[in-house]
C-alpha cells in the first residue's frame, strides 16, 4: 500500500483571492499526476471553508473558498484537527463539513460525542489514521457540538493501543510544534515518543511552517514537519515543502521517500528546479542528522539551534520580501508588522526549549491586522 501525505492545506487570504480573480490551478498538474499514483493521499485542511460564515476579519482568521476543493478531489482524507478550523466560528465547520460531504472528500478530526480513528484498508491490510492538534487560535466554546482531538486528550493513547491490539497499522498525523524551525522542539519531541510507546507505528507532524526532518524512535518513523503545501507565506522557506510518500505492507514500513514542492510567486504549488530540489532535500537530511546525533542532550542542543532557526527564517523573509515588493514595499511592511518584528526578537533571544508552542502569536491582546492592511502593498 502506498499512502502520500501533504502538509498543510490553506484555501484563504492570497490563494483564495488569485483564485476568484483568475480561476487558476493552484497544483502544478505534475503534482496531481505524481499524488494520484498513491493508494491515498492524506492531508491537512488549514482553513474552514466557507459561504456565509464570516471570520472576525484578522489576517490570522482563515476563510476559505469552497470552490477550491473541486482542486484536491484525489484527498482521501483531510484532518481538521488544527488551529484554524474554528476560524469562522461554529458556522464555518458546518460549512466545511457540508462541503467536504459534497465533494466526497472525507474527514477527520472533528468529532461530537466520541471521537474515532479514520480507517481505510486495501488487500486486507488496515490502516487506523488519527489526526490531533495541539492548539487552536480560538478556543471552542462549551455550548459547541463539535470537539477537536487534542494530543493531549487522554483517550487519544488508549485508542491507539486499541486499534494497535485490533491488528491495525496505526499512523499519527499531529497538527503540533513551534514556527518557522525544522527542528522540534524537545517538549512535543517527547511527547510525540510517547505516542510512539502507546502503539503509533508512524507518525507525521505539520504546522511549524518549515520542511523539517525524520528520525525513528524504538524503530518507528516520525516524520518532523512536512511543511505548507499550499499557502501564501511571505518566506522562500514558508513555500518550501514536501510530498511524503511511504510503502507498507506486512504490518511496518517498507520504503518511504519526500518529492520537494515549492510554492511560486502566484501561489503555484510546483516540483522546484534540480538545484532547488537538492537543497532542500540536504536540509532534510541536515536535520534528520541532527536528530540522530542528540538523542541524549536534546534540549541543550535545541536551546542554540531554535535561535539559528528564528534568524534563517528572519533572512529567507527579508529576501522574499525584497525581491517582491521591493525596498520601500519592504520597509512599509515591517513598519506595519513591528509587533511580529518586536516578536521574532523576543523568540531570537529567549530560551524556548521547555515551551510547546507559539501562543503569543494569537494572544487575545496582540495588535490585529486585515489581510489587507499587511500584504496589499505595491
Amino acid at each position: 500500500m502506498e499512502i502520500s501525505f501533504i502538509g498543510d492545506v490553506m484555501l484563504s487570504r492570497f490563494v483564495a483571492s488569485q483564485f476568484e480573480k483568475t480561476r487558476y490551478q493552484v497544483l502544478d498538474k505534475t503534482i496531481v499526476e505524481k499524488l494520484s499514483e498513491s493508494d491515498f493521499v492524506i492531508g491537512n485542511l488549514e482553513s474552514p471553508m466557507v459561504e456565509s460564515a464570516v471570520s472576525d476579519g484578522d489576517h490570522l482568521s482563515f476563510k476559505g473558498n469552497p470552490a477550491l476543493l473541486n482542486q484536491f478531489s484525489f484527498v482521501n482524507c483531510f484532518s481538521l484537527a488544527n488551529n484554524h478550523i474554528n476560524d469562522c466560528g461554529l458556522l464555518g465547520m458546518n460549512e466545511t463539513i457540508k462541503f467536504l460531504d459534497q465533494k466526497q472528500i472525507p474527514w477527520n478530526g472533528l468529532y461530537k460525542d466520541e471521537y474515532e480513528p479514520f480507517l481505510f484498508e486495501k488487500d486486507g491490510f488496515k490502516c487506523a489514521l488519527f489526526t490531533c492538534t495541539d492548539m487552536m487560535n480560538h478556543p471552542i466554546p462549551k455550548e459547541c457540538p463539535w470537539n477537536v482531538l487534542s494530543i493531549d486528550d487522554d483517550s487519544l493513547d488508549e485508542l491507539i493501543a486499541r486499534y494497535k491490539d485490533e491488528r491495525y497499522y496505526v499512523i499519527l498525523y499531529a497538527h503540533v510544534g513551534m514556527l518557522f524551525t525544522r527542528f522540534p522542539n524537545p517538549v512535543i519531541r517527547a511527547l510525540l515518543h510517547k505516542k510512539i510507546d502507546a502503539g503509533a507505528d508512524l507518525i507525521v507532524t505539520a504546522h511549524s511552517h518549515a520542511l523539517g526532518g525524520m528520525e525513528y524512535y524504538k524503530n518507528k518513523p516520525i516524520f518532523h514537519s512536512i511543511g505548507d503545501f499550499v499557502m501564501d507565506g511571505n518566506s522562500y522557506r514558508r513555500r518550501q515543502a514536501a510530498i511524503l510518500k511511504i510503502k507498507i505492507g506486512e504490518n511496518s514500513l517498507l520504503d518511504w521517500n519526500i518529492l520537494p514542492t515549492q510554492i511560486d510567486y502566484n501561489f503555484k504549488t510546483n516540483f522546484p528546479i534540480s538545484k532547488i530540489e537538492l537543497k532542500m532535500k540536504k536540509s532534510w537530511e541536515f536535520v534528520s542528522e541532527k536528530l540522530k546525533q542528540h538523542t541524549d542532550d536534546y534540549t541543550s542542543f535545541y536551546k542554540v539551534q531554535y535561535k539559528k532557526e528564528m534568524l534563517l527564517h528572519t533572512i529567507s523573509t527579508l529576501k522574499f520580501l525584497l525581491d517582491t515588493k521591493g525596498i520601500r514595499g519592504m520597509l512599509l511592511l515591517i513598519y506595519k508588522r513591528f509587533e511580529e518584528v518586536k516578536r521574532m526578537k523576543d523568540w531570537i533571544t529567549k530560551d524556548r526549549s521547555h515551551e510547546r508552542m507559539d501562543e503569543d502569536a494569537i494572544s487575545p491582546d496582540r495588535k490585529r491586522h486585515t489581510q489587507k492592511d499587511l500584504f496589499d502593498i505595491d
